[in-house]
């Protein structure tokens, strides 16, 4: 009995590396050391890439970060995926690890303490080789002793958290507060509020409306105090009351510009 072509294929054995050895004529590790770049006599990488290229052979990432324990994956915690900002951050981060042989993986935890924990969790049990905060995450015990215990690298990026285990590349905050302000102040804005979110780092939050309030007694207007505002709802709190966002910007008092 004839066995089918397209059968015959679906049972052909990928090549191994053990198979690239042989038909090179040098050892498993001579063929891992080229696949990983490390340095062997050029002859032998030419023979040995020469068999690669015959045999089609494909190095078995998995297999190889399986035994070093740690995988070729960034792991990525980001805020709202359809807010512009996180979204454009996220490319930008998956465009840089991939031009370093990295790719990434992506936890979506939406200013969500829970979420932030279990979704750190989930990619350290992935094996990632290294952490990148996109989003601002309440330091807590279970999130800090969960990094420390996995010792990957950390990286709080647009933020400027101060963690012991991580670096930071976070903006200018106080300078940023004060050039948006300037910019209100330009278009010819003397009430300008500044709107508080829980989205920005406390830290950050501070350092921005410091710039503000800077940039408002400069240009000799009144600062105000900060209106508390929940994304996603109607309303803002002014010290301890709660008004209307749309009725306060129709008021003859309420502010001209937000910032």
């Amino acid at each position: 009995m004839s066995v089918a072509p397209s059968r015959k294929r679906r049972e052909r054995k990928a090549p191994t590396i053990l198979d690239v050895a042989a038909a090179a004529g040098v050892s498993k590790s001579t063929v891992s050391n080229v696949v990983r770049g490390v340095e062997v006599a050029d002859a032998t990488r030419v023979r040995v890439l020469g068999a690669i290229d015959r045999l089609g052979y494909k190095p078995n990432a998995i297999a190889r970060q399986f035994v070093q324990q740690r995988t070729t994956m960034l792991g990525v915690l980001v805020g709202d995926l359809s807010n512009p900002y996180y979204a454009q951050m996220a490319q930008v981060a998956e465009r840089a690890a991939f031009r370093c042989g990295y790719t990434t993986m992506f936890c979506n935890i939406e200013g969500e303490e829970n979420i932030a924990v279990a979704g750190v969790e989930s990619l350290l049990e992935h094996r990632v080789a290294g952490m990148v905060f996109l989003a601002f995450i309440s330091r807590t015990p279970p999130l800090e002793s969960a990094l420390k215990q996995a010792a990957v690298p950390i990286v709080f990026l647009g933020l400027s958290e101060d963690w012991g285990e991580g670096d930071s590349v976070g903006p200018q905050d106080s300078q940023g507060g004060r050039v948006a302000t300037e910019h209100l102040l330009g278009l010819g804005h003397r009430r300008i509020a500044y709107v508080r979110t829980p989205l920005v780092e406390p830290s950050g939050d501070r350092a921005r409306y410091a710039g503000y309030r800077a940039a408002m007694r400069k240009a000799g207007a009144t600062a105000s105090s900060p209106l508390q505002w929940e994304p996603g709802t109607s309303t803002v709190r002014a010290g301890t009351g709660e008004q209307d966002l749309a009725g306060m910007l129709e008021s003859a008092s309420g502010p001209t510009a937000l910032f």
